[in-house]
């Protein structure tokens, strides 16, 4: 062997320690220079293609492999590894066509594997669980078929499924520490939350750093309650990782629940800062303003959710009680309206009485009182025992002066106290109002004798 040849073989060498090593631009430097000297080697071609697709240059990947075809158009290894450039590159119809050029040389497992994915991530899951099973099929000890057709089970809602393929995918490898997240995620799903809690204790055993894990250990005590515990395991995951957007809305979330409003409106301006195109954290953090009475603010934030999204019905709706709130009646009534106008374009199921009883109070605010009547009439037709309406619409009938209605309310309302034992002594001054109105005296003063008795009951 001339001195030549052992310094371009120390090159091949040299190139492959350096990309074990994950080196990879120094590996490709090697390479090159060796294939200066022997440009068809096939060896040396086959081992620069897998150095561009470490280095996510697929084009020159596949490029490079194209070489290697024209020596040996069988070549099993380099028509797979084009097919796996194509299915990087999203390219997933042109990826499938190689992966079937390499199984008509060579069937195996991991090749239909392979297609399984190209179908999976163009959304036909079905026909990526068929691939999957021809791969065990051919071998029922290949663990990644058995993960990936647990992965396509889970999307389609078929939860119990997806654990029995995880369970086998464990049984072949009892350190797959994917399988065991995936599991968990599953037993989540189905609201088996302790049982969740107990995989991801095993995902975190086996890799410590696993910021997904800890993630999904807090949702677990999110949904058990269990906030402060929450807080800790999600505070691990953003330890872990810094960029993990609904690690914060999470944690937010455990702190608004623990009424510590402040340090959740510092975790929502965060998510906010990561990702300021989603529209559910300046939705609570509308919310959190609101419980701080800072209802300026609070707009502010719910304008932002109508920007993103203008059928996001709830916060048109606290928009409205926030201008209710600062005593901009009309525009309240606006943010209302608008959303009964969404409600009649069948955008949205308004059947929460809260829009018309919201409605009617801030007719009732500027003194527009038959608008008023009208909407409280709504509101104690979805719900006729809704009290409150009742009164309501009482004061409205009596500053309208329809005193014989008033009566009638106030008579619904003040029987509704009685039964729950609750003090109503100033409602029976108020019906009394009424009946001197219509110039009733006695009964008026029948309503002025219960206030007595009651006030003096009460100071007993």
């Amino acid at each position: 062997m001339t001195e030549i040849q052992e310094i371009q073989i120390s090159d091949f060498e040299k190139s492959k320690d350096y990309y074990f090593s994950k080196d990879y631009n120094k590996s490709l430097l090697y390479i090159i220079k060796y294939l200066k000297l022997y440009p068809n080697n096939f060896e040396a071609l086959l081992f620069k293609g897998k150095i561009y697709y470490s280095l996510k240059s697929y084009l020159k990947s596949i490029q490079t492999y194209d070489k290697c075809i024209k020596q040996d158009n069988k070549c099993i290894e380099a028509i797979y590894n084009q097919g796996k450039c194509l299915k990087e590159l999203n390219l997933y119809n042109e990826a499938i066509e190689k992966f079937k050029n390499a199984i008509e040389i060579e069937p195996s497992s991991k090749i239909y594997n392979s297609i399984g994915a190209c179908l999976y991530n163009m959304g036909n899951k079905e026909e990526a669980i068929c691939q999957y099973n021809i791969a065990i099929k051919l071998d029922n000890y290949y663990t990644p078929s058995y993960f990936n057709k647990g992965i396509c089970l889970s999307n389609l809602d078929r939860k119990e499924e997806a654990i029995l393929e995880y369970n086998k995918a464990i049984e072949l490898n009892n350190n797959y520490v994917d399988a065991y997240f995936q599991r968990g995620y599953c037993f989540y799903s189905l609201g088996k939350y302790k049982e969740s809690i107990i995989e991801m204790n095993k995902v975190i055993e086996l890799d410590i750093n696993y910021p997904q894990a800890y993630f999904q250990r807090g949702s677990c005590f999110i949904k058990l309650k269990r906030y402060d515990e929450a807080i800790i395991e999600i505070s691990k995951a953003i330890e872990l990782n810094p960029y993990f957007i609904n690690a914060y809305f999470q944690r937010g979330y455990c702190y608004n629940k623990m009424k510590k409003i402040k340090e959740a409106i510092i975790d929502y301006k965060k998510t906010i800062e990561l990702n300021s195109n989603s529209q559910e954290p300046y939705f609570r953090l509308g919310l959190c303003y609101m419980e701080l009475n800072n209802h300026i603010n609070a707009i502010e934030m719910f304008d932002k959710v109508i920007q993103l999204n203008r059928t996001f019905v709830d916060a048109y709706y606290n928009k409205g009680l926030c201008l209710s709130k600062l005593g901009r009646f009309e525009e309240a009534i606006y943010y209302f309206n608008c959303i009964l106008s969404y409600d009649r374009k069948n955008l949205i199921d308004s059947s929460d009485i809260s829009v018309y009883y919201n409605k009617a109070t801030c007719l009732m605010q500027i003194k527009r009182f038959t608008e008023a009547i009208n909407m409280f009439n709504n509101v104690i037709d979805m719900k006729n025992n809704f009290m409150e309406a009742y009164f309501k619409r009482g004061m409205c009938f009596y500053l309208n002066q329809k005193y014989e209605e008033a009566i009638n309310d106030f008579n619904i309302y003040i029987s509704d106290l009685e039964n729950k034992k609750k003090n109503c002594h100033d409602f029976y001054v108020i019906r009394a109002n009424c009946y001197l109105k219509l110039k009733k005296n006695d009964e008026a003063m029948k309503n002025l004798d219960e206030f007595c008795l009651n006030t003096f009951n009460n100071y007993k």
